[in-house]
């Protein structure tokens, strides 16, 4: 594949046409030809596979940090229903964490539990633990029992965990991803995937940036230059205001 940068290929309209100023002359479309006859990499032609213009889209998740480099924590709402197993996925992503869980039963009482969720346990057998203390009645109902009482009540928390971030990696087609990821984040990683799938197969993204492939660095000017370009306006500047003065 052969890009060629003809944005030089042009001259003034003599008179515009609405938004149309440039325009093509014979000699600025043999030049184009030329170039693709050649079929040559210089300064206004590259050759390119195009696997060059392709990238993996990398779902990443990482942990934050504070400004000392120390794991930053929230407490936020637990969303999702309250049972064993979306408490356990939690503790799969996090790790271990802190819940303060309300149960109101049926009856309008209400219980506010504390504990630290290690994955040891199971949810709802933290939760009949605490509970148990002052009701010997709910102590002495067997697992399957007290989880189909605790479906008759309300149930909210709050989760105290450790705090991620979710980021989208535009890695290059030829790149080893996690070799891409290691190097490019500096933080402990979670996990990484692709952020979409066609089955088993990722779906590969195309981009095409011309200013990628053709630009050209210029240095900017001297600071003793742009001071004295400065210095040339204030002066200029100082000029206007007299003038008007003196016509005031």
């Amino acid at each position: 594949m052969l890009i060629i940068s003809a944005r030089q290929q042009f001259e003034k309209e003599p008179k515009s046409f609405g938004n149309k100023r440039n325009r093509i002359t014979e000699t600025h479309r043999k030049w184009i030809l030329e170039q693709y006859d050649k079929w040559k990499p210089n300064d206004f032609c590259k050759v390119f596979n195009k696997e060059d213009f392709s990238y993996h889209k990398v779902k990443v998740l990482f942990w934050q940090t504070d400004e000392n480099e120390k794991p930053m924590w929230i407490d936020e709402p637990f969303t999702v229903q309250l049972n064993n197993n979306n408490v356990k996925k939690k503790f799969d992503l996090y790790g271990d964490f802190e819940m303060t869980v309300t149960v109101k039963e049926p009856k309008g009482k209400e219980h506010q539990l504390k504990f630290k969720f290690d994955g040891e346990n199971t949810f709802e057998t933290l939760v009949k633990r605490v509970l148990s203390k002052n009701n010997k009645t709910l102590k002495d109902l067997a697992a399957r029992e007290f989880a189909a009482w605790l479906k008759t009540c309300e149930l909210s928390a709050t989760y105290y965990h450790r705090h991620y971030i979710e980021d989208a990696e535009y890695i290059p087609f030829e790149e080893d991803i996690e070799t891409y990821i290691k190097r490019e984040i500096d933080k402990p990683i979670i996990r990484w995937d692709y952020a979409a799938k066609d089955g088993d197969k990722e779906i590969l993204g195309y981009e095409f940036l011309p200013n990628k492939y053709f630009f050209t660095y210029t240095p900017p000017p001297a600071s003793d230059v742009l001071l004295q370009e400065f210095w040339d306006l204030e002066k200029g500047a100082e000029k206007i205001l007299s003038s008007i003065k003196q016509l005031a």
